[in-house]
């Protein structure tokens, strides 16, 4: 775990040229998610977080009273992360040891070495009795009614949880993220710490106050080892510490060795909370001003699209009028040019047929009357061609451009036009009858009695 946490405030750091100081905060800030604890630098306009240092953390405090019994604790609480905060640390004057004092450590060297050995003796057989004591005790529990029955019957015992530290730890991380596991970790050969634990009515009050789970397990145990690894500790050493669950993460608060004064303890951890809260709010205050100007970015963009989407609608739709207009008056133009042409074919025809009729003195005599009430009469040899009617007829000009030829007696049309007039016809979609061919047709073959009226017809 400490590895990866290494590894992504490298990434964090290379990627965003911050500090090692701000990386881990903007990490954390991120329940240790890469990408978005990079966002999240970006998207905040001040990154002033840093590392308060352990001599430090207590610098803007009061000094803290005097314990009314007993030493204070050897080792002082650890700092936690903190937001902002100055280092007092002062400069160390160099000190240069003089002859005698090297000759004094050389006589002292012998005593020295013998008294580490010992020490490392007696550590050795103390830890194969604790190991063989985890081994017997299958919980904490267990071990205080074997080894203090003077506990047994106290309703603090009860506050202690059962199970192993991976099973409370992942419960917790899990199911109760907000709880706090507070870890003990005892010495069977030193039984001082224990007793003003299990009598302090102040320590179990404050347990409940800051929402914490105790749990309890034997220095040397396979269980304290793990828990020694996450707080990177290698010597066994009777403790007291407070484990938070953030995320895929395991913080370390309140961590005190071997303390004589459990109150004091108490106190500490109290003002450890204090702070610990302060910067959870902070953090989630953070966090909520973040996802609200990543909502706000997020609508914006939403209601950009939205708006982008109508203005493309309505300009397709004005492209699709204007190709429908556009197509509309090419075809307009187009039919009044073919239309035009049709009209100067029949002109030109007119014109032909104006040319070529000559006055027939022949025996079929007919009187055309056309729509504007005007009047020809026409003469035409029984042989010729039907098709001379129709030149007699539009080489008048009151001949309409459309128009068809009916006789009275017997009522009937007569089709005599040529084929590229029948085809104008229906180009121009004109009404008519339907066209019977008469080609190669007489005026004898048709029947057509001299002194007959023939009807120029409008078809338009």
């Amino acid at each position: 775990m400490d590895m990866d946490n290494d590894a992504s405030i490298s990434e964090i750091m290379s990627i965003t040229d911050c500090s090692q100081d701000e990386a881990m905060h903007f990490l954390e800030l991120a329940d240790f998610d890469v990408e978005l604890a990079i966002q999240y630098f970006y998207d905040t306009p001040e990154r002033d977080a840093e590392i308060v240092p352990e001599d430090s953390i207590r610098h803007r405090r009061p000094p803290q009273p005097v314990p009314p019994f007993g030493d204070p604790p050897a080792t002082p609480i650890r700092g936690i992360l903190r937001l902002s905060g100055q280092n007092n640390r002062q400069p160390q004057v160099v000190r240069y040891q003089s002859w005698d004092d090297w000759f004094g450590t050389i006589i002292r060297m012998p005593f020295f070495l013998i008294s580490v050995i010992i020490r490392l003796l007696w550590r050795s057989l103390g830890q194969a009795a604790t190991h063989l004591d985890h081994n017997k005790y299958k919980s904490f529990i267990e071990y205080l009614d074997d080894k203090h029955p003077q506990y047994s019957q106290s309703p603090n015992k009860s506050q202690w949880v059962r199970g192993t530290f991976t099973e409370n730890a992942r419960n917790l991380s899990r199911n109760e993220p907000d709880k706090r596991l507070l870890v003990y970790l005892h010495d069977p050969e030193n039984s001082k710490i224990l007793d003003g634990i299990m009598t302090s009515r102040k320590f179990y009050d404050a347990v409940r106050e800051n929402n914490c789970v105790l749990y309890a397990t034997l220095i040397n145990s396979n269980e304290a080892n793990k828990i020694r690894k996450i707080l990177k500790k290698k010597k066994p050493v009777e403790c007291l510490v407070v484990l938070c669950f953030q995320s895929a993460d395991i913080k370390e608060m309140a961590y005190a060795e071997s303390p004589t004064n459990i109150d004091y303890y108490v106190d500490n951890m109290g003002l450890e909370f204090e702070d610990f809260n302060v910067f959870l709010a902070r953090r989630a205050a953070e966090r909520e001003a973040i996802e609200a100007d990543r909502n706000l970015v997020q609508m914006q963009n939403r209601e950009y699209q939205e708006s982008l989407q109508r203005d493309l609608r309505r300009i397709a739709e004005e492209r699709k009028k204007k190709e429908a207009e556009e197509l509309e008056a090419k075809m307009k133009e187009e039919k009044l040019s073919a239309a035009a042409k049709r009209r100067e074919l029949i002109a030109n025809y007119r014109q032909e047929a104006k040319a070529k009729t000559n006055a027939s003195t022949g025996d079929v005599r007919l009187l055309l009357k056309f729509p504007n009430g005007s009047r020809q009469e026409v003469r035409f040899s029984a042989t010729d061609d039907l098709s001379h009617l129709f030149d007699a007829a539009i080489s008048n000009d009151a001949c309409p451009e459309f128009f068809a030829l009916k006789s009275t007696f017997p009522a009937r049309t007569i089709f005599c036009s040529p084929d590229w007039y029948n085809k104008i016809l229906e180009e121009e979609e004109v009404e008519t009858e339907s066209n019977t061919s008469v080609r190669n047709e007489t005026f004898q073959s048709f029947k057509l009695e001299s002194n007959s009226i023939i009807f120029v017809s409008n078809l338009v």
